[in-house]
Parts: structure tokens; C-alpha cells; sequence
């Protein structure tokens, strides 16, 4: 005899928005499915039966407590499991008093109470019965009893719902294995055991072994019991569970989708396991993306299962939460929040507060709020998710763990960078405890803190996480696992904020590669690595390659998204911040233009990205000086900035500096240096309360971080939209700079510096940037001796904050050497000049303008020291240089021949030098035209010259700000 098959439902796809489930089948009894009309039958004639032998031989005879057994057998079959473990319990008593506690019959009364427990969900008293029924049978049959192997069996089941998968395992294997020897390969009930061990299997995340039992089970079942079996189906579905569970999505669905066929025929379309492969397959579309498909799939099993087990059945809150999360894949985020506001509602009233799936869509409602940017809402509902997983699982569980970055993420969106960097420390830490150092999930935890690292500027922390996730997800799922290419995008991304734009373009190159490969050219993610590579070339101004880029990522998501989403609206205003960078201020202005519609109508009036929109479309108006217009944009989006994100905020700011550059090109100097002086008192507001986020960002993230989303896109910043707030402070400075009023911009840049070593510490980036501004401010009031001070000072913090070779360190070394040779130290600003340009050459090329730049001055300091030999080979340098790179009508070019005829007539080589005079003449008069001051000093040098072999003097420049 045997007994009858447990029914337990457990998540096979390893995802937290679906779940699919398994129901055990095999061993037998006269338990098999049947029509709830012949269950009620059973019952009806086990109650008179029992009532009669009762009347007749009275309670506790033998064959009365048979008939109570029977009663119980009855009534489980209905699911009626607490009158069933009521019948169970009485028979178990009388038969441990009549027959004893070792007979056979006593122990099939224990373990048919264990299975009543275990449908009840009391899986601790059930595993003290079945561990009791197998002790008994062991001992009483033996360990090769086809009882005591069901023992084994029904004890893997309910160690595998308390989630103690290595026992489980080891019983699954045991009951494999005497059922293998006894019954032979393809016996219904060794099939059974191959299927419930591919499901621990499976649980455990063995999902190649896991895959090794299900086909192996489906092809024995398809022969034994034939295509269209209940049980056969059961493994297709569990088969396509595990494929889903090795993101095999594609076979997945073929799974899903045959089973879903097989049981509508078998079963019919209202059967609760047809509408299990209804959920299923929507679970795979969702994730293969399909969300339209995944949609209609979620809505049917919806409607079945409110038809078929009513609103408030598990399985139908089920659907409702998975619902939720299709729509919440195709953005339709109010629609999202309603579904997981209904499935957390109906999880309460029916599992209560505390229950895993309860907690499930407390998580996932917090998820849904906080891509709505509803981060306050969001932080309840993780810090309440968390709670009760602690409570419920422990601190260590996948799921505390996972509500542990989810709030970590709600913090990072609030700016709540320190509590956020503890959280998702914390969720590192305890994965790599519990899962190690290499799982995917662990990997993701380092991906996050990278983001969240990178959100506080601490580039170099960040960079280091980026790189230990892209290593770790090489090993452990390849080099074009999608993963491992969000890991490349995002070390590229902050490579690129660290201006090391050269290696974050081969990053961003190796991301769009692999995503073109592996999605697909019109993937959203390959999309997005277009975009992103756009921005690094634009950076690197390399603005026809940048403006390819942008045009095609317009182009797919256009195609892909639709005109008005809001990536394809921010691939618009990246196109046009490429085309002003290319001075198209026409095209600029209309790319800008169709992106503020856009956004208007799709994010609102007041929404951050349309007053992006509407800054930008101010800067390309004022690049086409049309002062004016500009200055009602640049109005608009201050008003709005100011309203939105308050006075103080970053693009505030922003928008505040942006103002004053206008009304200082319309020579309103009087209200642009009030306007300065506003922006430069609400930095150092923020810079005395220590926020790190009003710092420089060359490119934005496009986006708030969230399931590994961190910072996908880079937004380009055009010219005078000025991200870095730090002009802010010093823009003021920079005004009078412009007005030559240096004793007055000295004030403001001791002012700023102090504010940020202050708040930021005099190490970071930009506090050293505003101490190298400070030190150039000292050149030009001639107070060398401060100068030098303050730009050693700036060169000591980069070399250990950003390098030797660093561009911002090179730019200090070339200024030290100018305050070092205006104080006629020509020696040692010679030593600072050979150190810039060889390291200059090294790092950003011989023909580049900056390492051309030190090269010129190397010459400079040489002939300064009647070294005229070196210093004339070092000018021809520059000069060849500088002709190649930057023309030979640009302003250093002609500086460069104007310095190598005084060389050339120092070493009483007139010839050479009457050549040298009578070009840079020529050609300054003809680049820049007779009346500048270049033209009118080039013709007075050659006057001079022609009248006389006086030489004229050399000189040094500073590094161009």
C-alpha cells in the first residue's frame, strides 16, 4: 500500500516579484486526485462505517480505529486538515494502547499525522512524527521497506519546507537511492524522488544538478506515464523554473508554455495548476523584458484565481504582487503602487504582519515608491520590511539582507550618504558571510556600495569596488553576463568622473561590445552605453565621434521607448549639448527646444530634468547671443530651482552662476556681481554644513541608484551650464579676475578655500583646485614669494590625492615653476618644467596643448639661464607642436615664433632671427588683424630688429585656466 502525495508550494524562480510552484505527486494510496464529489463520498460512507462499528463493538476496537483512520484519510483528502489530524491523533492513541507502539499500523497513523501537520503548516511537530515513523519503520521493516523509504521521503519534504535543504538533500538522495535498487530507474515513485530532489536541489541554487534531475524526471515520466500526465507536466514546469533560475529565459518560456498546453487540456483553464503555468510564464516573459506579454499573463491568472480560490487566496495575492511588478517594469508606476498596495492589504488581513510574503510586498511597495522618487515613503517601508525579516528570518537571511540594500538605496536617494554607506556595508558584509565572497548576490552588494561611494566622491574607494565587482563577476558568470557588463558601464562611469577619460572610453566601448552582442542592438542597456560613450568622447571633445554616438542612441530609443520617455528626452538634450560644444547653436537650440516640450509634458513644469531643459536651452541661446531670451530661461529655471529644490541646492546654484555669466555679458556688472556674490553665500552655506554633493560631477547619473541601476547614465553638461557649484564659490573671483581686480579676487579665494578646508578637508580635489586658482591669483599680483607657498601646498595634496602624472598635478608643477622663475630661481623652475613636460607627454601626448604649454616654458626657463642651444631646440619643439595642434594662426603659435626669433638673435643668428620676426608679423596681422595688440607688438619687435640687434626678453606663461 502506499500513501497518498503531499501538496507543497515552494519558489522555484529565483526571483522575488514570482513565484512558482511544485505540487508532489507519486506515491500512492487511494489518495490519488479525484473529483471533490467522490471526496465527499469517501467521507460519507467513512462516517457511517465508523459510527456503525462504533454502535457495535464499541470505541477503541481495532477495527473502529481503523475506520478512524479511514474517517481522517477522508477528510485530508478535502483538505480538511485540522478534522483530519483530530481522526489522526484518536486513531494513533488507541492503536499505540491496542497494538502497540512499534506495529506497523501505529506507525502509518504517525506518519499520516505528520502529513496533516505538515499541510497545516506545523513543520516542527511534523518532523518529530515522520522522524518517529521512520525510526519505527527502520526498525521494525528495515531501511529498504518501501514504508520506510516513504518515511525518508516524507521527512525530506518537511525539512525542505523548514528550509534545512542539506538534510533534506541527504534524505532525497537516500529515498532515490532505495527506490533505484527496489522499484527500478523509471518507476513512478523513483521519478518522484528524482523530482523532489532536482526541487532541494534547486533551492539551494545547484541549478545544474538541479537541471541534470528535471530532465531526467520529465524524460522517465514522458515514457512511463505519457505526455499529457499531471506529473509529467509537473516537471516540465519545474524543468522551466530551473532554466528560468539560470536566466535561460528563452527555454524557459518554451517550458512554461508547453506545460501551460498540456494542463489547459488535461486540466482545463480554471485549474489551480493551470493558472500556476499562467503565472510562471509570465514570471519568464518579465524577465526575458516582454512586459506587455508578461502583462496579459498576470491579469489572466489574476482573474482565474479570484474566480477559482477567491480574493484573498495566497495564490491570488500572488498574482496581484506579481501584477504589481510587471507593471512596475513598464514604468507604470501609480498602477504598480496600486497592485502592491492591494496584495500587502490582503497579505495582512489573511497571513497577518509578520509573514514572509507579507513582507514581501512590504519590500516590493518600497521598491515601487522609490522609483516614483518617493524616497521618504520608500525608507518606511524597507526599514519596516527589514524589521520583521530580522524578526521572522534572522539577520543573516538572503531576504534581510536584500531589505538591507533596499533601504540603503531609499537613504542614497535622500542624500543620506553616511547612513546609506553604512547600510549597504552592512549588507556586504553579511552576504559575503553567509553566501561568500564570489556569489552573484555579493557582487552586487560591492557593485552597489561602489554607486554609493561614487554618489559621496570618494572616486578612488569607488573605482577600487567597481573593479573588485567586474573581477569577481568575470570568474563567476563571464565576460558577457549582463551583469558583468553593468559592472564595465559602471567602472566606466566613474573612471569618467575622475576625468580618466581615456580608460573610461575602453570601458564604455567593452560595455556597448558586449551589450550589442549579448541583447541586442535596441536593448535599453546597449542604449544606454551608446549614450554613455557619447558623453565620455564629449568630455574628451571629441565632438563628431560624441555626436554619432548620441544621434544613434536618439534614434534606437525613439524606436524602442517611444518619442516622449524619458530617456529618449534626455538623449535630446545630450545631442544638443554635443552640438553646442560644436558651436551648431542653431541645432542646439532646436535639440534643446523639442527636449523641454518634451519634458514638460511628460514630467511636469516643475520637475528637475525639465528645468535642466530649460537652463540648457538658456545656454544655447546665450552662445548665440541672444541675451534676452537667454535671460528669461535662465530666470524661469532659477524660480523654479529655487521652488523645487530650495535656495541653497546644487542647481540652484547652478542656475544662480548661469544668471550672472549673462548679465555680465550684457555689462550688467552691477547685478551680476550680486547674483555671483548669492551663489558664492549659498555654497559656502553648503560648504559649512559639510555636504559633499554641491562638489564638481562632469557627468550626472541620470537617475536615483536602485537593484544595481546606480548611475547607468551619463548626462553631458554644456558650456556655462557649469555642474561643479565650486565656480559658484569662486565665481565672484573669477568677475574680478576678468576686471583685473586681483587684490578683490585674492579675498574671495581665500574665502572659498577656507570654507572647503573647512568642510571637505585640504585634500580633496576641489579644495586643492581653489588653492592652485588662489596660488595663480598671487602670480598675477606679483606676490611670487605667497604664490609659491600656496601652489606647493596644492602640489603636494594632488601628487597623493590624484597622482604624479595627473593632469591637475602636472598644471601645478608648470605654475610652480612660473612662481619660481618670476623669482628668478631659473634653475629650479627648470627642474619643475622638464618634471611637467616629459610627464605631460607621458600621460596626454607629445602633440597635446598643455604638454606643448610646459614644453614652451622648459624653453623659456633655459634661455633665461643663456642655455641657447637647448632652449632653441626646445621652442622648435613647441613650435612644430603647436602648428600641427592647434594652427598656425592660434595665439601660442605665433608666441612660440615671436620667442624663437629672440633665441635666434641672442645667439647673434640675424638671419635666422630677421625670418623669425618678419613671420610672426606677417602672420599675427593676418589671423588676428593689424590693430590687435599681438599684430601691433610682433610689427614693433621687427622695427626694433631692423633698426638695431637689441634683443628682446623671454618669458613664461601659467597654465591657461
Amino acid at each position: 500500500m502506499y500513501r497518498r502525495a503531499l501538496a507543497a508550494g515552494r519558489k522555484l524562480v529565483g526571483i522575488d516579484h514570482h513565484d512558482t510552484s511544485t505540487s508532489r505527486s507519486g506515491d500512492k494510496l487511494g489518495v490519488r486526485k479525484r473529483g471533490q464529489n467522490k471526496r465527499d463520498k469517501a467521507e460519507n460512507m467513512a462516517r457511517p462505517a465508523l459510527a456503525g462499528r462504533e454502535k457495535a463493538l464499541g470505541r477503541g476496537n481495532a477495527d473502529d480505529l481503523g475506520s478512524v483512520h479511514e474517517l481522517g484519510v477522508a477528510l485530508h483528502k478535502q483538505g480538511k486538515c485540522d478534522e483530519a489530524e483530530l481522526m489522526y491523533r484518536r486513531a494513533l492513541e488507541g492503536r499505540e494502547k491496542a497494538l502497540g507502539k512499534d506495529h506497523r499500523d501505529t506507525l502509518w497513523s504517525v506518519s499520516e499525522l505528520g502529513a496533516a501537520l505538515h499541510d497545516q503548516g506545523k513543520y516542527d511537530e511534523a518532523e518529530i512524527m515522520h522522524r518517529r515513523a521512520l525510526e519505527g519503520r527502520e526498525k521494525a521493516l528495515g531501511r529498504d521497506h518501501p514504508d520506510t523509504i516513504l518515511s525518508v521521503s516524507e521527512l525530506g519534504v518537511v525539512l525542505h519546507d523548514q528550509e534545512k535543504y542539506d538534510e533534506a538533500e541527504i534524505m532525497h538522495r537516500r529515498a532515490l537511492k532505495g527506490r533505484e535498487k527496489a522499484l527500478g530507474k523509471d518507476h513512478p515513485d523513483t521519478l518522484w524522488s528524482v523530482n523532489e530532489l532536482g526541487v532541494v536541489l534547486h533551492d539551494q541554487e545547484k541549478y545544474d544538478e538541479a537541471e541534470i534531475m528535471h530532465r531526467r524526471a520529465l524524460e522517465g515520466r514522458e515514457k512511463a506515464l505519457g505526455k499529457d500526465h499531471p506529473d509529467t507536466l509537473r516537471s516540465i514546469n519545474n524543468l522551466g523554473a530551473t532554466l528560468h533560475s539560470q536566466e535561460k529565459y528563452n527555454e524557459a518560456e518554451i517550458m512554461h508554455r508547453r506545460a501551460l498546453e498540456g494542463r489547459e487540456k488535461a486540466l482545463g483553464k480554471d485549474h489551480p495548476d493551470t493558472l500556476r503555468s499562467i503565472n510562471n510564464l509570465g514570471a519568464t516573459l518579465h524577465s526575458q523584458k516582454k512586459h506587455d506579454e508578461a502583462e496579459i499573463m498576470h491579469r489572466r491568472a489574476l482573474k482565474g484565481r479570484e474566480k477559482a480560490l477567491g480574493k484573498d487566496h495566497p495564490d491570488t495575492l500572488r498574482s496581484i504582487n506579481n501584477l504589481g511588478a510587471t507593471l512596475h517594469g513598464q514604468k507604470k508606476h501609480d498602477e504598480a503602487e496600486s497592485m502592491h498596495r492591494r496584495a500587502l492589504e490582503g497579505r495582512e488581513k489573511a497571513l497577518g504582519k509578520d509573514h514572509p510574503d507579507t513582507l514581501l510586498s512590504i519590500n516590493d511597495l518600497g521598491v515601487a515608491l522609490h522609483d516614483q522618487e518617493k524616497y521618504n515613503e520608500a525608507e518606511i517601508m524597507h526599514r519596516r520590511a527589514l524589521e520583521g525579516r530580522e524578526k521572522a528570518l534572522g539577520k543573516d537571511h538572503r531576504d534581510t539582507l536584500s531589505s538591507i540594500n533596499n533601504l540603503g538605496a531609499a537613504l542614497h536617494g535622500q542624500e543620506k550618504y553616511n547612513e546609506a554607506e553604512i547600510m549597504h556595508r552592512r549588507a556586504l558584509e553579511g552576504k559575503e558571510k553567509a553566501l561568500g565572497k564570489d556569489h552573484p548576490d555579493t557582487l552586487r552588494s560591492i557593485n552597489s556600495l561602489g554607486a554609493m561611494l561614487h554618489s559621496q566622491k570618494k572616486h578612488d574607494e569607488a573605482e577600487s569596488m567597481h573593479r573588485r565587482a567586474l573581477e569577481g563577476r568575470e570568474k563567476a558568470l563571464g565576460k558577457d553576463h549582463p551583469d558583468t557588463l553593468l559592472s564595465i558601464n559602471d567602472l566606466g562611469v566613474a573612471l569618467h568622473d575622475q576625468e580618466k577619460y581615456n580608460e573610461a572610453e575602453i570601458m564604455h566601448r567593452r560595455a556597448l561590445e558586449g551589450r550589442e552582442k549579448a541583447l541586442g542592438k535596441d536593448h535599453p542597456d546597449t542604449l544606454r552605453s551608446i549614450n554613455n560613450l557619447g558623453a565620455t568622447l564629449h568630455s574628451q571633445k571629441k565632438y563628431d565621434e560624441a555626436e554619432i554616438m548620441h544621434r544613434r542612441a536618439l534614434e534606437g530609443r525613439e524606436k524602442a521607448l517611444g518619442k516622449d520617455h524619458p530617456d529618449t528626452l534626455r538623449s535630446i538634450n545630450n545631442l544638443g549639448a554635443t552640438l553646442h560644444g560644436q558651436k551648431k547653436h542653431d541645432e542646439a537650440e532646436s535639440m534643446h527646444r523639442r527636449a523641454l516640450e518634451g519634458r514638460e509634458k511628460a514630467l511636469g513644469k516643475d520637475h528637475p530634468d525639465t528645468l535642466l531643459s530649460i537652463n540648457d536651452l538658456g545656454v544655447a541661446l546665450h552662445g548665440q547671443e541672444k541675451y534676452n531670451e537667454a535671460e528669461i530661461m535662465h530666470r524661469r529655471a532659477l524660480e523654479g530651482r529655487e521652488k523645487a529644490l530650495g535656495k541653497d541646492h546644487r542647481d540652484t546654484l547652478q542656475s544662480t552662476n548661469n544668471l550672472a555669466c549673462l548679465l555680465q555679458n550684457q555689462t550688467n556688472h552691477g547685478e551680476a556681481e550680486t547674483t555671483r556674490r548669492d551663489a558664492a553665500e549659498g555654497s559656502e552655506k553648503e560648504l559649512r554644513r559639510g555636504d559633499p554633493d554641491i562638489l564638481p560631477n562632469s557627468a550626472g547619473t541620470g537617475g536615483k541608484p536602485y537593484n544595481q541601476k546606480e548611475y547607468e547614465e551619463q548626462d553631458i553638461a554644456s558650456a556655462l551650464h557649469c555642474p561643479d557649484i565650486q565656480v559658484s564659490v569662486e565665481s565672484p573671483a573669477v568677475m574680478l579676475h576678468d576686471q583685473s581686480q586681483h587684490g578683490q579676487e585674492e579675498i574671495m579665494y581665500r574665502r572659498a578655500l577656507t570654507a572647503m578646508v573647512k568642510a571637505l578637508g585640504p585634500d580633496y580635489a576641489d579644495t586643492l583646485d581653489t588653492m592652485n586658482l588662489l596660488g595663480e591669483t598671487l602670480l598675477d599680483l606679483k606676490k611670487y614669494h605667497e604664490a609659491e607657498a600656496m601652489i606647493r601646498r596644492a602640489v603636494v595634496g594632488r601628487e597623493r590625492t590624484l597622482g604624479l602624472v595627473h593632469r591637475d598635478t602636472l598644471l601645478s608643477v608648470n605654475n610652480l615653476g612660473v612662481a619660481l622663475c618670476n623669482q628668478k630661481k631659473h634653475y629650479e623652475a627648470e627642474v619643475m618644467y622638464r618634471y611637467a613636460s616629459v610627464s605631460a607627454e607621458k600621460t596626454l601626448g607629445s602633440y597635446h596643448q598643455d604638454a606643448l604649454l610646459c614644453v614652451y616654458n622648459l624653453a623659456c626657463a633655459l634661455h633665461k639661464q643663456n642655455k641657447y642651444h637647448e632652449a632653441e631646440m626646445t621652442h622648435w619643439r613647441a613650435l612644430a607642436g603647436r602648428e600641427e595642434t592647434l594652427g598656425p594662426g592660434n595665439q601660442h603659435t605665433l608666441r612660440s615664433i615671436t620667442k624663437l626669433a629672440s633665441i635666434l638673435h641672442d645667439q647673434r643668428k640675424y638671419g635666422a632671427a630677421e625670418v623669425m620676426y618678419r613671420r610672426a608679423a606677417t602672420e599675427t596681422a593676418k589671423a588676428l588683424g593689424v590693430g590687435h595688440r599681438l599684430s601691433v607688438k610682433s610689427g614693433h619687435s621687427l622695427a626694433m630688429f631692423l633698426q638695431s640687434p637689441a634683443s628682446s626678453a623671454s618669458g613664461v606663461v601659467s597654465w591657461p585656466r
